[in-house]
């Protein structure tokens, strides 16, 4: 997954959500939704990973 021109894998998505409490219109549908994705790493990420993506 590459964000904010950084790139960090590898990633899956573990669960993406929808929030009940967003606004809707008159007929029902979301005029704003913001939608949570949570995602988990295949391996676990070590020191020299983050150097690699350009963590802190």
């Amino acid at each position: 997954m590459t964000y904010k021109g950084k790139t960090y894998a590898p990633l899956v998505i573990e669960s993406i959500g929808q929030p009940i409490g967003s606004p809707v219109a008159s007929t029902g549908r979301f005029v704003e939704l913001l939608v949570p994705m949570t995602l988990c790493t295949l391996t676990a990420l070590d020191r020299d990973d983050w150097k690699r993506i350009g963590g802190d």
